[in-house]
């Protein structure tokens, strides 16, 4: 949080710290005089009054008193009188002081029990001393009364008493605590300005002193490293320069062996668009075959189901040649029944009978070609369909072999492609690798200005050093402290592939703003 806050900032938060601990401390006096004035106030408002009321009380009783014992010795019944109005003032005191605000209920209770003997004794005093006054004898009854008025002026003077002290010991504590006060208060303010001081020295110290030094440290070692770094930078310039130089040589190569590389990638290219369009023309012959297989494998099947058809009527005509046998030697039978007028039928009948025979054998003989013929048609069907599968596989082998050399084809465009682009990007390489030359060349006349502004940074150091006011030990205790880091220049030559090295430790030599305090 600190460390996001500018130096401006800082200060302020410094100068404010001691502000808010005198703000805490009048916060604290306020606080411990509102304490004071209420206690003041509880003895102005209650204990002094209670106490001037308790002693006109007394008064008042001792005068009442006097006045009986005066009229009873005069034998003025008026005096008599004038004490009973003795008596309302004292019961007009004791009232008072229950009227009075923040009465505590233990003197309350005193004062209640004196206020209610106190109208006890009047009334009972009042007709005897009169009677006294005028010559009657009330000795017994005197005597009583004297016993109850040494009771209440004894009351009366002890309430009196207990206001008195009460209010001798809150005058008392609060005149100590007032000098407590004045003390705490001192002692408050002592305290809260030595924090302040300390708060704000470890601010100053540790948020800008402390950075600054660092940073100083850190100017005072980078500006004596720059002079280094500018030499280094200066001789990296060079070597850069040669380098970029054998680099742009062997970029020419490089792009020579690109550009034969595409040459072939392009003729590939051809050969498998060249090969795709062959294999198409492939699958067209294989799907025509096997088209045509289909068909001889249908063919196959309509021969095979005639010679079924044929083999079923060669059945019946057998059948048709074994009736007509045996009609021929029933027709012989008869014609030998019937003797010589039976002769001529008898020949007929052996010829029918010779026909059928041979009707017999023939339709045998033909069913047994027909036999044959299913079976060779039946192993026709079997080659057909082999063939058929094996056309099918030729043709499935035939469409992956036309999609591998399609995905080569394309693989091969694209490979064209690319190369096209990389011949690109060597070539903006080349106009690179130029420029590099280039700026390796400004860059060792950059060092120079570098050595200079090295120089000039040493001036605004000691300046800086003057303003903060720290000394030699604690500039290189801040050296010592400042964080180090490493820079890494490396260059060297393509044709040997060795590198050199350089690194030069700096501080971070960084431009710091006011905000980075």
């Amino acid at each position: 949080m600190m460390k996001n806050l500018s130096m401006s900032k800082k200060i302020w938060l410094s100068m404010s710290i001691l502000v808010i601990g005198y703000f805490l401390t009048m916060v604290f006096g306020f606080g411990m005089g509102i304490r004071m004035e209420s206690r003041m106030l509880s003895v102005s408002n209650y204990l002094f009054p209670a106490s001037n009321l308790a002693q006109e009380a007394l008064t008042a009783f001792k005068d009442q008193v006097r006045l009986y014992n005066d009229g009873i010795m005069l034998g003025d019944s008026e005096t008599i009188n004038r004490a009973g109005n003795e008596a309302e003032n004292v019961q007009k005191a004791l009232g008072g002081i229950l009227n009075l605000p923040g009465v505590d209920e233990e003197f309350a209770v005193q004062v209640r029990e004196t206020l209610a003997a106190l109208k006890s004794f009047t009334s009972e005093a009042q007709p005897i001393y009169l009677s006294m006054s005028k010559g009657e004898n009330q000795s017994s009854r005197a005597g009583q009364l004297a016993g109850q008025t040494e009771a209440l002026r004894s009351r009366i003077s002890k309430i009196q008493q207990m206001f008195a002290d009460r209010l001798k010991d809150e005058m008392m504590s609060n005149a100590k605590a007032s000098k407590r006060q004045r003390f705490m208060n001192i002692g408050v303010f002592v305290i809260v300005v030595l924090l302040g001081i300390i708060l704000t020295g470890l601010i100053i110290s540790r948020s800008i002193t402390g950075p600054i030094g660092r940073i100083i440290g850190g100017l005072t070692e980078g500006a004596n490293k720059v002079n280094d770094a500018s030499d280094q930078v200066s001789s990296a310039g060079q070597t850069m320069a040669t380098g970029t130089s054998q680099q742009a040589a062997s970029i020419e190569e490089i792009a020579s062996s690109l550009e034969e590389m595409t040459s072939m990638i392009k003729q590939n290219a051809d050969n498998s668009t060249e090969a795709t369009r062959v294999m198409g023309d492939s699958d067209r012959t294989v799907l025509e075959a096997h088209n045509a297989m289909k068909r001889l494998s249908q063919s196959m099947d309509d021969i095979s189901n005639a010679s079924k058809e044929t083999q079923k009527i060669i059945k019946t005509i057998d059948e048709i040649a074994f009736q007509t046998n045996l009609l021929a030697l029933n027709a012989a039978v008869e014609a030998a029944r019937a003797g010589e007028a039976g002769a001529g039928f008898a020949v007929v009948a052996d010829e029918v009978r010779n026909l059928a025979m041979r009707a017999a054998d023939a339709a045998r003989n033909t069913a047994t070609l027909i036999d044959n013929t299913i079976a060779a048609v039946k192993n026709g069907t079997v080659y057909s369909e082999t063939t058929l599968a094996a056309f099918t596989k030729t043709m499935e082998s035939s469409k992956k072999v036309s999609s591998l050399v399609s995905e080569i084809a394309a693989g091969s465009q694209e490979q064209a492609q690319g190369i096209q682009q990389v011949n690109s990007a060597m070539s903006e390489i080349d106009t690179v690798i130029q420029k590099t030359a280039a700026i390796a060349e400004e860059s060792a006349s950059a060092a120079e200005e570098l050595n200079s502004q090295s120089k000039a940074m040493n001036g605004y150091v000691e300046q800086l050093v003057v303003l903060v006011g720290l000394s030699n030990n604690q500039n290189g205790n801040n050296k010592k402290n400042a964080p180090n880091t490493t820079v890494t220049y490396s260059y060297g030559k393509e044709n040997t592939g060795t590198k050199r090295r350089s690194e030069v430790a700096t501080n971070r030599l960084i431009a710091h703003h006011e905000s980075d305090f």
